[in-house]
């Protein structure tokens, strides 16, 4: 069984992807941390190890690399970790829908 580093966020929130050359793509991100998050509605015939260009949505883009891929999902690893305001950003989320 494998062991989170870090707590997930559990938001579902519209954003974007492109994986060069396809164009961009609209997606929906969740369970987001620090160092990536999973993504449904696109993805169709990425690998593990793709490289991609998460949008989420005003917080930007980040750079991220496919770490596993199931029918209708994956799950990247950005780059570079968000920085603590931006998951404190996602995190909000949970506070205004409860």
């Amino acid at each position: 069984m494998e062991r989170r580093r870090e707590r997930r966020i559990a938001v579902e929130l519209p954003g974007t992807l492109v994986a060069h050359p396809r164009p961009e793509q609209r997606i929906w991100y969740s369970q987001i941390s620090a160092n990536g998050c999973r993504i449904t509605g696109a993805g169709e015939g990425l690998a593990v190890g793709d490289v991609v260009e998460v949008g989420l949505g005003p917080v930007g883009a980040s750079r991220a690399a496919v770490r596993w891929v199931e029918p209708g999902a994956i799950g990247v690893q950005f780059d570079e970790p968000l920085h603590p305001a931006i998951v404190g950003y996602f995190e909000a989320f949970l506070v205004t829908a409860a």
